[in-house]
């Protein structure tokens, strides 16, 4: 679904997917969530938890990307730091 339901559901099925230790699902319904629009805290978190898993998948040049596309959508700072 392409709309606020869909992010949401794509969301929380990322978690899921990680509380079952499957980590590429997680990254496919984060990196899902992360591209709609329809919520900025949960396009923020998807974004978030989709960098994390990009990292811890070996998938550096996606990671560095998305950290660049999120600081600047975002407006992130570097106390805002995580990782």
């Amino acid at each position: 679904f392409n709309d606020t339901l869909g992010q949401t559901a794509a969301y929380y099925l990322g978690l899921n997917w990680l509380k079952l230790e499957n980590k590429s699902f997680a990254y496919n319904a984060f990196g899902q969530a992360r591209k709609m629009n329809f919520s900025i805290e949960l396009q923020t978190k998807s974004t978030l938890e989709y960098l994390k898993l990009a990292i811890q998948l070996k998938d550096f040049k996606e990671a560095i990307e998305i950290a660049k596309e999120a600081q600047n959508k975002f407006k992130w700072k570097e106390s805002d730091r995580v990782l």
